[in-house]
């Protein structure tokens, strides 16, 4: 990448946070980085969020839709972009200064990196901070690791613009865990990510926010890690030792995808341990798994009550656990 500042586009997709719309443009606004260009992509508000984006007049690019999900807004914002480096940012979240900067810097000193991620805070609905979270970096076996929990901040990446293009944009099939489908894609196809160990995002949790939904997103999560481990090669999992590697792999995976209610992936995964070493307890998996999937009826993940239940209960068992020991 020859140019020294070359231009980055960040899009904001949006749809009624005009609670927070103003602190995530002036995030953007006030970059240490000068050549930015910040598309904001209206999915159809209905509340002030117009209003007070017409504020910033030639300051920002405002694009207007009907409502139609976050994935077709940052389909439609990235398209329309001009940078050959891409960020995106959730209208709640926002910025440190120096974020883009010090990626920027980090793309130009490593033209083979396709996409960098950064630490971040998490932050309350009134902005007050909650923690720091330190993201996790692998040369090797970043999807293995991956499966196991989505530990890269979608606000926190910055990309190349091409490899967006070459993955076919973000799925817009997928309601939640966007981010955890591209990210596994991207691997998928070996793209090299980097991490910038800096925390450079404030990633905002409140009640309104999709993450807070906590059915649709196990759902969602679900289905992409299960998609992941249908497409990815036993190769990527078994460490080199075969059969018997990918059988480790696979039983700690389990444990992790069953603590999640993740069942359907579960439910792979379980198949496979039997095919590979069939066993009573394997067998006795893959039917629980399939009871579980028909019982608690986890393809229906809207305000589904009895799998929030099992959550809480399960929540219950261990603080009392933890308690006692």
């Amino acid at each position: 990448m020859s140019n020294t500042t070359p231009l980055v586009s960040v899009i904001i997709p949006t749809y009624n946070q005009a609670k927070y719309i103003e602190q995530c443009v002036e995030s953007c606004l006030g970059q240490t980085y000068p050549n930015l260009e910040i598309i904001v992509v209206d999915d159809g508000c209905t509340d002030s969020t117009p209003e007070i984006l017409s504020r910033y007049g030639s300051k920002i690019r405002v694009i207007t839709q009907k409502n139609q999900g976050a994935a077709k807004a940052l389909n439609n914002g990235i398209h329309q972009s001009n940078g050959n480096l891409i960020c995106w940012l959730s209208s709640d979240d926002a910025y440190l200064p120096s974020k883009i900067q010090a990626q920027v810097e980090l793309a130009l000193a490593d033209d083979s990196i396709d996409l960098i991620y950064t630490d971040w805070f998490s932050i309350d609905a009134d902005g007050n901070i909650l923690k720091e979270v330190k993201s996790p970096y692998y040369k090797e076996g970043t999807l293995k690791r991956l499966l196991f929990g989505n530990f890269i901040n979608g606000s926190s990446v910055l990309m190349k613009k091409t490899v967006w293009q070459e993955a076919g944009g973000f799925n817009t099939d997928l309601v939640a865990d966007v981010d955890g489908f591209m990210w596994h894609k991207l691997l998928l196809a070996n793209k090299k990510f980097a991490h910038v160990p800096q925390t450079l995002i404030y990633y905002r949790t409140h009640s309104q926010n999709q993450s807070s939904n906590m059915p649709l997103m196990r759902h969602f999560s679900d289905l992409v890690i299960l998609n992941t481990l249908q497409n990815a090669p036993s190769s990527l999992f078994d460490d080199g030792k075969g059969e018997i590697g990918l059988c480790e792999y696979y039983s700690s995976l389990r444990k992790h995808l069953n603590a999640c209610f993740f069942w359907r992936s579960s439910l792979y995964v379980s198949i496979r341990i039997n095919t590979i070493k069939p066993s009573l307890s394997n067998w006795f998996q893959v039917r629980l798994n399939k009871f579980l999937i028909s019982i608690f009826n986890a393809n229906e993940y809207r305000d589904n009550d009895r799998i929030n239940y099992l959550f809480k209960l399960r929540r219950l068992t261990l603080n009392v656990y933890h308690k006692l020991t």
